[in-house]
């Protein structure tokens, strides 16, 4: 009777000692669950923030791309009403040797308009002004900055590459103005009147 008492208290121990194993170890489990809880709930919060601000700026960059895609729709507008009248409204066309001096003095870039247009003006104007083609869509922006005036011309180019110098010139501060001549003897007395508008002002 004793021996079996003895084994049953023995049994009974050992079944305790078993039975706090099993609580430590579920302790122990507790804690690592509610650690790894934790740090995916920190994940999950920082994934929602980045996603808000990803999202923010993406309307912003949607916003900004809506609004130069509406620039560039009025500037086509422009063009077509204005390259009908160009020959008809009495505009100077002649100009001087003193003019082509004055354009070529400045930091001036020209882009877009017709291949023919932008060669006339290269040959007056040499190396001393940079021109940038109408289908060159990957061109080096840098080029476009820390100029005195730039100069699109919204005939024969593509949303994308109008996009990217407005772009481009806007972000840097860089003076922009528009022009949709086909013929480049009014060009020049309007690369004049730009620049001098742009001198008084200062």
């Amino acid at each position: 009777m004793q021996e079996e008492i003895a084994r049953l208290k023995e049994e009974n121990a050992r079944l305790q000692q078993e039975n706090e194993q099993l609580k430590s170890g579920a302790t122990q489990e507790m804690l690592t669950l509610r650690k790894q809880k934790k740090e995916l709930e920190k994940e999950n919060a920082a994934l929602k923030r980045n996603e808000t601000l990803f999202t923010k700026k993406e309307t912003k960059w949607n916003a900004k791309e809506e609004n130069y895609i509406r620039e560039l729709a009025v500037l086509r507008e422009f063009e077509h009403q204005f390259v009908e009248t160009e020959e008809a409204t009495g505009d100077d066309s002649t100009y001087t040797e003193e003019d082509i001096a004055y354009i070529t003095s400045k930091k001036l870039v020209i882009a877009g308009g017709s291949d023919l247009w932008r060669k006339n003006l290269q040959a007056l104007f040499g190396k001393n002004v940079t021109f940038i083609e109408s289908n060159h869509n990957h061109f080096d922006p840098s080029i476009l900055r820390n100029n005195d005036l730039v100069v699109l011309n919204i005939t024969h180019i593509s949303h994308g590459f109008g996009y990217k110098v407005i772009n481009e010139c806007k972000a840097n501060k860089v003076p922009i103005r528009y022009t949709s001549r086909k013929y480049f003897h009014y060009t020049i007395k309007e690369l004049v009147e730009f620049l001098k508008k742009l001198e008084e002002k200062g």
